[in-house]
């Protein structure tokens, strides 16, 4: 991987930090992600529109991607519901990049080294320790979140490969991942229509709306970035280089939504 996918990749990990924390403020998650996607669906679409779509075998992978990202997003908005930022995002994001690691090397011949497979191995005691450590008064207020955010990690790892195949075997990996970004905002779109119109209020897109559009484009941008960055470097790699977004989410757990921090939460973000 060269210096520049690098900080691309460490880039778009930033941005996935900065847009999940959005879901956390004022409102109830899903309603957050809904708006979130759908507008960076209308940005994505208007992008498309002089970028063009691209051309090859990459319509199944792009649909499979886009409805798995929404199983995704059910079951982060539940465990958001029951759980802090800084202890679902960890657990949910460190187990995809092991997954897919597991996955990559079968089916799309990626290779991992020696160091690289120890790292991932680390990952997971990262993930065990921070699911272990938010404060609950019942197993049952902590533990719920935790097994919602590994179900969510598992469905990362799945639409992770799936765009892996996707943009390799398009034309273009920006163009494919606009196309994806327009994808989850029709369906976020026609859910909101069916759902979820009585529940958004008015309100909340007028007085939230430099956030949201802020907040939308970062959905595009990391987006694009990962999925480009699959098409010049092993996924396994660049899954578990992204998931730096944990320790960016922590930073804006504790520095902006106020919540607790402790040496287990600590020890676990330096583990990624």
């Amino acid at each position: 991987m060269s210096v520049e996918v690098f900080f691309l990749v460490l880039l778009s990990a930033a941005m996935h930090a900065a847009w999940n924390s959005l879901t956390k403020v004022n409102i109830r998650p899903y309603l957050a992600l809904a708006a979130l996607n759908i507008i960076a669906g209308l940005f994505a679409s208007f992008a498309l529109a002089f970028v063009g779509l691209p051309h090859g075998g990459w319509l199944i992978p792009a649909i499979a991607a886009s409805a798995l990202r929404q199983c995704y997003y059910l079951l982060m908005a539940k465990a958001y519901q029951g759980g802090d930022l800084s202890q679902v995002y960890p657990v949910a994001r460190g187990t995809a990049p092991v997954l897919t690691t597991i996955l990559a090397i079968p089916l799309l011949g990626d290779h991992m080294s020696i160091t690289s497979v120890v790292a991932l191995c680390l990952i997971m005691v990262g993930v065990t320790v921070v699911g272990l450590a938010r404060s609950a008064s019942s197993v049952a207020t902590s533990f719920t979140p935790l097994v919602l955010a590994l179900a969510a990690g598992a469905t990362i790892s799945c639409y992770t490969m799936l765009d892996a195949w996707g943009s390799r075997a398009s034309s273009s990996a920006i163009s494919y991942g606009l196309v994806g970004a327009t994808l989850d905002g029709l369906i976020f779109l026609a859910i909101y229509s069916v759902f979820l119109r009585k529940e958004l209020p008015d309100s909340y897109i007028t007085e939230n709306a430099l956030q949201l559009v802020a907040g939308s484009l970062f959905v595009i941008a990391s987006y694009v970035i990962s999925v480009w960055a699959v098409t010049v470097a092993p996924v396994a790699l660049v899954s578990a280089l992204r998931e730096s977004n944990i320790f960016f989410g922590l930073v804006i757990a504790v520095t902006i939504l106020k919540e607790g921090l402790n040496r287990s939460k600590i020890i676990a973000a330096l583990q990624y």
